[in-house]
């Protein structure tokens, strides 16, 4: 399924956002056998990254570990809005809302 996705990426603590990034680009989804999914960055910046680990002489990253999936991961999304994205038809928009600390973020996924 080709994404092409504008998300907002937050995270922080109970009390205040510690980082805030913005990603416009392509998308790779990745589902789950539980019926939930991710929206992670393309697998190029994964092999990317473990190529540059390898010359350094570090370890690699284990595919979809949870360093993986914090390194990649744009969004995760729940069965309702996996349905959404199954049922639009290419070149369609779908919007999806988080909400936290106070604020809101919308974030827009467009099948292609």
């Amino acid at each position: 399924m080709d994404l092409r996705v504008d998300i907002v990426k937050v995270s922080g603590n109970n009390e205040q956002i510690l980082r805030e990034e913005r990603y416009q680009g392509a998308a790779d989804f990745v589902p789950f056998p539980d019926g939930s999914a991710y929206l992670m960055r393309p697998i190029d910046t994964y092999i990317v990254t473990n190529e540059e680990n390898r010359n350094r002489g570090l370890l690699e990253i284990p595919p979809l570990s949870k360093y993986d999936i914090l390194k990649r991961g744009l969004l995760s999304l729940n069965k309702k809005e996996i349905a959404k994205l199954y049922m639009a038809k290419p070149g369609e928009i779908i919007k999806i809302i988080r909400k936290g600390w106070g604020r809101q973020w919308e974030h827009t996924i467009e099948k292609l």
